[in-house]
């Protein structure tokens, strides 16, 4: 189930479940069949995955949600998708990361775009103190930084161990 999720092989998620397998079987690190095709994009199977009913607010083992999988790798369409389907985007995992911290950090604007639209909060800090600008600056995504820049994040805010988005 958990290698044909990650590769997006829906006909073969199917006869595994028509055969009783449990669309909400776990990996060693309590990923989901829909966290696996979500982190991979594959919107067909994560739909089918949802028409089974699996869970779009499941956590895995760092209290990733499928939508802060889909967010980290810009999957906009299935990101969309989540989000009507009740994902949260305020969702955070154990180290206090939102989907917008991960779109953030890995340069998804169009993803981040969709889920401020969506009520994301850019001034929600990790753990660390770091927010989603914080993050988008210190991987160089100046598109990034301007964006959040103009939604009004705050370049004043310092992470716990003294860094602006500016040292960055």
């Amino acid at each position: 189930m958990h290698l044909a999720s990650v590769n997006g092989h829906r006909d073969v998620v199917k006869l595994l479940i028509e055969h009783g397998a449990n669309s909400a079987v776990t990996t060693e690190g309590e990923a989901t069949p829909l966290h696996l095709a979500s982190f991979n994009g594959h919107i067909d199977l994560v739909k089918f995955l949802i028409e089974e009913g699996a869970s779009v607010t499941a956590i895995d083992q760092d209290g990733a949600t499928p939508l802060h999988s889909g967010s980290e790798n810009g999957h906009i369409d299935l990101v969309k998708l989540l989000i009507e389907e009740g994902a949260s985007v305020t969702a955070i995992d154990q180290c206090e990361a939102t989907p917008l911290h991960l779109a953030s950090l890995n340069g998804q604007i169009d993803v981040v775009k969709l889920l401020i639209r969506e009520g994301a909060s850019i001034a929600v800090a990790t753990e660390h103190g770091a927010t989603p600008l914080h993050l988008a600056s210190v991987n160089g995504h100046i598109d990034m930084v301007k964006l959040l820049i103009e939604e009004g994040a705050s370049i004043a805010v310092i992470t716990e161990d003294g860094a602006m988005p500016l040292h960055l």
